[in-house]
């Protein structure tokens, strides 16, 4: 408790007292945004708490967005979801903490560090995938995100601060094996799962919620609207009969969780092993899948990669 009155006094010290004051830090206002120019280049100070969605600009003004300054989207409530561009090489201390509705962060691939308390007590956050590139996670970075499951871990990262998840039972690190990831789970006694990569054509494929493995038919599960929807696929989710509906490359395809066949145009298809529901996620046995559209799927065990090949 102490800590965490600690760590909201000093989200409000940053949020009174970070303002810039100096001629060359004036700030201006662009639509939600508060933000200051230094060197031809824009720190977002401030986002108003107006939307669900919040896409940060590349560009205001015509100068490029390279930092989220500190606690700039601090104690909303109205925020669901941020995506921040890939200009972004910066997001300061305590920037999301306390902002208690963010579900959601799709984070720049520039960036180098996720700074002290960054998401701190977010407790709508339940999955994070972090960018390759990512050197550093500070302390308390993702502390007291009560509800968060699933965290994604680049073999870049080489420092893990203290408490920069939280100690539950419930999450769990994906990273390579021998990692800083790896250390930081086997220290904190926190679940850890090798990270699995999926390419589709070349192209590699990002997921909110990682790939897991059926450690009893030894299958890949992947989420299945990630790749489906990159063929164009339209997916639907039926409540009464809990299926999903998937029509793609002029197929249509009924996958229920935890069954051990999928309907093809109509015809039964046996599994290789069940779809399960995972994290909010349908995960799918994706070489069966695939297979049935005309692909070829093979398995890079050096790099624990699934490579999928489908002309379409």
């Amino acid at each position: 408790m102490k800590k965490s009155i600690l760590y909201l006094f000093t989200l409000l010290t940053i949020l009174l007292f970070s303002l810039p004051v100096s001629a060359a830090e004036k700030s201006y206002k662009e639509g939600i945004f508060t933000y200051t120019i230094s060197k031809k280049t824009v720190t977002i100070t401030n986002a108003e708490d107006t939307m669900s969605v919040i896409e940060v600009p590349k560009t205001i003004k015509g100068y490029p967005v390279v930092a989220i300054g500190d606690g700039a989207f601090g104690g909303s409530t109205m925020v669901e979801e941020v995506i921040l561009p890939d200009t972004v090489t910066t997001i300061g201390d305590f920037c999301f903490a306390y902002s208690n509705s963010l579900k959601k962060v799709t984070l720049s691939n520039q960036l180098k560090a996720i700074s002290d308390g960054a998401f701190y007590h977010c407790e709508g956050l339940w999955t994070v995938t972090i960018p390759d590139g990512v050197k550093t996670i500070d302390k308390n970075a993702f502390g007291r995100c009560t509800n968060l499951t699933a965290v994604t871990i680049p073999a870049s990262v080489n420092q893990i601060g203290e408490n920069a998840f939280p100690d539950t039972e419930d999450i769990r690190l994906y990273g390579k094996m021998g990692s800083v990831a790896f250390a930081y789970a086997q220290k904190h006694d926190l679940a850890f799962e090798e990270y699995v990569t999926v390419t589709l054509n070349g192209k590699k494929i990002l997921f909110d919620q990682p790939c897991i493995t059926n450690t009893e038919h030894f299958r890949t599960l992947v989420p299945m609207r990630a790749v489906l929807e990159d063929l164009g696929a339209v997916i639907t989710w039926d409540n009464t009969f809990n299926t999903a509906g998937i029509d793609v490359l002029g197929t249509r395809i009924l996958i229920r969780p935890d069954e051990p066949f999928m309907m093809v145009n109509g015809v039964v298809h046996y599994l290789s092993c069940p779809a399960v529901e995972f994290n909010g996620r349908v995960m799918v046995p994706i070489r069966d899948v695939m297979e049935t559209l005309g692909g070829k799927v093979d398995w890079k065990e050096d790099t624990k990669t699934v490579v999928i090949t489908l002309a379409h």
